[in-house]
Formats: C-alpha cells, sequence, structure tokens
C-alpha cells in the first residue's frame, strides 16, 4: 500500500473552501476594478464578463468601459491595449443584479503564457452619485495559480494598485475561437435551505466518467461545515448512480468546523478497502451521517454558485459527458442541480489510479488531476 502523502484527486477541489464576497465600487472617474488573467495559448479575446453585484442611481448604455492592459511585470495593470468597450451585455439596470454581464466588440491578440488585466471604469458625469459595484469571491476559492484571477483596485487612475486577494471568482474572458477562461462563479455559500444533511438525507456531487475510464478510489475529499450540535458523526458515501459502492470511515463531529474559513478545511475520508468505479458510470460522492439530526443539526457540503449559462457551465470538470453538479438525497429521491457545484474530489488509489486506459483530460476549472 503506498503512503498517503501525495493521492490523486479527480473532481472540483480549490485549495480553499472559505465562504464570503467582496464588492468594489467604482464611486469615482479615479475608481478602476481589474482581474489578471493568463491565456493558456496564443488567442484573441472577443469578450469579457464580470458579476454585476449592486447599483447605485442609473446608468447609461454607454457609462461603463471595459479595457484590456498588459501587465507591469509586477503583477499589476500597465497599459491599455486595446480600445475600450463599452457594449454590455445585459444592461447595468437594477433588474439585472447578480448576473454576468458581458462587455463585447474585442479582437484583441494576447500570448499563451502572458499575464493580461481586463479593467473596468465608471465614464458617468457623475460618478459619486451613479456607479456599479462588482463582486468577487474570497479566500483562494476557484484557483491556485498565482497569478490567475486576481482582482485588484485603484483610487487614482492607476497610479498605485491594490491587490485584493488571490485566486477568486467572479468573472470570464471568452476568445474567439470559442474557448473561455475564467471562474464564473456568482458566489461560494452554504447550501439553501432544503438541503440539510441529517438522518438519510445526503448531498454532493454528481459526475459521469468518460465510457474508457475505470477509476480505483481510496477516499473522498470535501470542505463540510455543521450548522447546530449534529448527533451523528460525518462520513461521505460513494455511488455507482443510485448503487451504492461504500462508506468511509466516520468522523467525530468535534473536527467539523461551523465555518470552513475558520480552519480544518479539507476533510480527506478513507474507504477500508479501494472501490472500482466502472467506466461509465454516473458516480455520486456524498456528505452523510451515521445517524439523527434534524433542520437545526445538520452537516453541509459547500458549493461554488456557477453562472447560469451554457458557456460557463462548458468550463466544468467533465462538461463533455454533463459536468460535474450538485446532488441531494432528500430521503427518499435524488435531484440535481448544475448551477451548484459541491468543493469535492475522489481521492485516487496510489497503486493503482486507473483500471483502463483514458483518452482524454478531465479539464476546466479545477478539473482533472490535483
Amino acid at each position: 500500500m503506498s503512503q498517503h502523502t501525495y493521492w490523486q484527486k479527480i473532481g472540483f477541489l480549490p485549495p480553499r473552501a472559505g465562504t464570503g464576497i467582496s464588492n468594489i465600487s467604482l464611486n469615482a472617474a479615479a475608481n478602476w476594478f481589474a482581474v489578471s488573467f493568463v491565456p493558456d495559448a496564443d488567442r484573441i479575446v472577443s469578450a469579457v464578463n464580470f458579476v454585476f453585484r449592486a447599483l447605485t442611481g442609473s446608468l447609461g448604455a454607454n457609462d461603463v468601459s471595459c479595457t484590456i492592459y498588459s501587465d507591469s511585470g509586477i503583477n499589476t495593470p500597465n497599459a491599455a491595449i486595446s480600445a475600450a468597450s463599452t457594449t454590455v451585455t445585459p444592461s447595468l439596470t437594477t433588474g439585472n443584479l447578480g448576473l454576468l454581464v458581458k462587455w463585447t466588440g474585442f479582437s484583441q491578440a494576447v500570448l499563451g503564457g502572458t499575464m493580461y488585466w481586463a479593467v473596468l471604469k465608471n465614464l458617468n458625469g457623475s460618478p459619486a452619485a451613479n456607479f456599479p459595484n462588482w463582486r468577487f469571491t474570497l479566500n483562494g476559492t476557484v484557483s491556485e495559480q498565482n497569478r490567475d484571477f486576481i482582482p485588484a483596485n485603484t483610487v487614482n487612475s492607476g497610479g498605485v494598485w491594490t491587490l485584493q486577494t488571490i485566486g477568486a471568482g467572479g468573472w470570464r474572458v471568452d476568445y474567439a475561437d470559442g474557448a473561455s477562461d475564467g471562474a464564473p462563479f456568482l458566489l461560494i455559500s452554504f447550501p439553501s435551505t432544503g438541503l440539510e444533511v441529517f438522518g438519510t438525507r445526503e448531498a454532493g456531487m454528481h459526475f459521469t466518467l468518460p465510457p474508457d475510464v475505470s477509476l480505483r478510489v481510496r477516499g473522498i475529499a470535501i470542505s463540510p461545515s455543521k450548522v447546530g450540535a449534529p448527533p451523528g458523526q460525518i462520513r461521505f458515501r460513494l455511488y455507482n448512480d443510485t448503487t451504492l459502492l461504500g462508506t468511509t470511515f466516520s468522523c467525530p463531529v468535534g473536527r467539523v468546523p461551523v465555518n470552513p474559513a475558520s480552519g480544518g478545511d479539507l476533510f480527506n475520508l478513507w474507504f477500508p478497502a479501494p472501490i472500482v468505479v466502472p467506466a461509465g458510470a454516473i458516480v455520486r460522492g456524498t456528505v452523510a451521517t451515521t445517524t439523527g439530526g434534524d433542520a437545526s443539526n445538520y452537516y453541509q457540503a459547500i458549493p461554488a454558485q456557477i453562472s447560469n449559462d451554457a458557456v460557463s457551465k462548458s468550463m466544468l470538470p467533465f462538461a463533455y459527458t454533463g459536468g460535474i453538479k450538485f446532488t441531494y438525497f432528500n430521503g427518499s429521491s435524488w435531484s440535481e442541480n448544475d448551477t451548484l457545484i459541491p468543493h469535492m474530489a475522489l481521492i485516487l488509489d496510489n497503486d493503482a489510479e486507473f483500471n483502463a486506459p483514458w483518452s482524454r483530460r478531465p479539464g476546466g476549472i479545477m478539473g482533472g488531476l490535483q
């Protein structure tokens, strides 16, 4: 048996699953907001998307611009390399709050492996009274790359930039060849009421393996939390669709944090022996409990909420077989939600991760092997 040091994981598992959002207001002409991106190949930027958080006053059709900037060499925007786009859809009105909005009209060539920035500015004549608010997620929730997806802001028209956090989400860059980059998450949050884990209820991830990939699974990794005082211990379970394949060893309730950002984020729980998941299987990995609980005392799986559009969903791991989704068992039946992505991955057996050759790498946002 290999040591438990460098297990390979497959699923959606960012480095942290801490919840929270932060916001930047463009309430002055000198206040700009930017996010970095590093293309994986030479491409042409066609559109840039940001999560539209809030609105004070009102904005005209051409009041907020987006411009592509080069990097300074010290992880801050340097100089504009594209014309500014003010063509945004949907419009920046209160009816579109919380959505991913898109600036189009770009045809900007960018080089693979090179850092660039998308910079937003408020062009309204009275920015203190009419301004948008942009949202980004916190705590390194969606990227391990130390140069990708860095939000930054300036209050003096680019004289000094302040980096907010590394590995955040809330935007997407679209390229002319149909590829996309970024992390189009609206927020990282605790589940809505109705997705609690207690009694026989379970919650977790759902995806379909390619027809030529069979896995040997040793455990499940997840960032869970608890509410109240669950009477049972937490445990994880693995299914082939609705057929139970195995249950991990359980973990005492005292080790499960109330807030994942407060410590003990990542839980690795092990199966008594490796489990073979057949090629083409409908995989469910879930959080469960050994006994009891109720709607006030329960466990939960922490999901990311992704923008509800086809392009964003196509960026998820296993998108070519339907994508990773949030799955929930309410005690009698299973259901899935393709706009919630749980922070969870299967831990593969180091002695033999795959039972058969695989023809393609599970990719996308935090996809593939970790």
